[in-house]
């Protein structure tokens, strides 16, 4: 029942609420769509990596700060489980780094909530 609350809490009010920042989708196709992710720290995490092109670059993510990877099938969602992390910037790549992607832990809290979002990187240009 307690996990049921905190999926439902995540739905309501069209904002993912600190307590729903269990599960987050990362669409896989010409990039990682979000690239950005922010999650409040010490919450455990779940990455679903939806992988939706050919592109041999895609085959797998890579979190080097973390140690972590996963092998990506194509046509295939993947979740990858991450335990409660402090606070930091945990980059996520393909093995040659040519995609490129960022999970945000942060202790801030905005408007007067923590809450996780999800966001795209703004080009330099």
């Amino acid at each position: 029942m307690k996990r049921f609350g905190r999926v439902l809490r995540g739905l309501v009010g069209g904002r993912p609420s600190a307590a729903a920042c269990d599960r987050v989708t990362i669409v896989v196709d010409n990039g990682y769509h979000p690239d950005i992710v922010r999650v409040p720290a010490g919450t455990p995490l779940r990455l679903c990596f939806d992988r939706r092109e050919s592109n041999p670059c895609s085959e797998s993510v890579v979190f080097a700060r973390l140690g972590r990877s996963a092998q990506l099938p194509e046509g295939r969602t993947v979740s990858l489980d991450l335990p409660p992390l402090a606070a930091g910037t945990y980059g996520f790549a393909c093995p040659n780094g040519l995609l490129r992607g960022e999970l945000i832990v942060s202790l801030t809290i905005m408007d007067g909530r923590e809450h996780a979002t999800c966001g795209r990187r703004r080009s330099s240009t």
